[in-house]
């Protein structure tokens, strides 16, 4: 006990950073909307996933996932 009561500050990061990590695992579990780059990833590999690029044609002309499909959002 002595411990925590002289490194409060630490513990209390401890604490602090163990919410946030669950509170966004929560939130990432029930909106499937959105993948993770990780998940993107594995998909394109390994599951031929289609990236469909909906930003404007110069943007997309800048630069792009190779292969996306390009439909303007407008």
């Amino acid at each position: 006990m002595d411990f925590l009561l002289d490194n409060w500050y630490w513990a209390a990061l401890a604490v602090v950073t163990g919410t946030w990590l669950l509170v966004d695992m929560v939130r990432s579990a029930g909106d499937k909307t959105q993948l993770s780059p990780v998940e993107a990833t594995l998909l394109i590999n390994r599951e031929d996933a289609v990236v469909v690029d909906v930003r404007d044609i110069g943007e997309y002309q800048q630069g792009h996932i190779p292969n996306a499909r390009h439909i303007p959002l407008a």
